[in-house]
């Protein structure tokens, strides 16, 4: 690279890839401290935080992660690489059915969506892992993409058990739905039999 570009340009680049991890990586830093506080501790254990007890513990969370994200790192980059990819595959079979159906199919249900977040992640991610640990050898489902099967099965989740549950309006649809007439609308311009057709 060095030779094509010049170190100039090289340098260049170099900064702007390591501009981008950079702030990818704090951002998680920052989300994982949060959430271990806010979400685990704070809403989850109920434990009472002030607002600056709940940011200097955000803080001491934040770096424990990075400390523990760094040993991680001084392993080979082939366990890197296959959590990552467990990782990316467990998040798409999770999310991606839930967020993709909950905004478009009216029938989804709350449970149908855990059930969706459930399958996702034991096929996705469980499976996953262990396929590229236990099962190293003789990978189960092999050779399909576990991923793959992970947000059918979470598709098929949701599917099912929304069909089986009681569904819930939604505001969201209510909103972005077929709104009625108003005053300020206009009237209908009316045809020759006075029907409005």
């Amino acid at each position: 690279m060095i030779d094509s570009f010049g170190p100039v340009v090289v340098g260049i680049m170099i900064a702007a890839v390591l501009a981008a991890v950079m702030s990818t990586t704090d951002s998680f830093m920052v989300l994982s401290g949060a959430a271990i506080v806010r979400d685990i501790a704070k809403m989850g254990l109920g434990l009472r935080l002030s607002d600056r007890q709940e940011m200097t513990w955000s803080r001491i969370a934040s770096v424990l992660v990075m400390v523990v994200a760094g040993f991680i790192a001084l392993n080979p980059p082939e366990f890197v690489l296959s959590l990552m990819a467990v990782a990316w595959g467990a998040l798409a079979a999770m999310l991606g059915p839930v967020l993709y159906l909950g905004v478009r199919w009216k029938r989804a249900t709350t449970q149908g969506a855990i059930a969706a977040l459930v399958a996702g992640i034991a096929i996705g991610g469980v499976l996953a892992l262990l396929n590229r640990t236990v099962f190293a050898d003789a990978p189960l489902l092999a050779p399909w993409n576990i991923a793959a099967i992970g947000v059918a099965a979470s598709y098929v989740a949701l599917i099912v058990v929304s069909l089986l549950t009681k569904p819930r309006s939604s505001q969201m649809f209510a909103h972005f739905g077929p709104r009625s007439r108003t005053a300020s609308d206009p009237e209908p311009a009316l045809g020759a039999d006075g029907t409005g057709r």
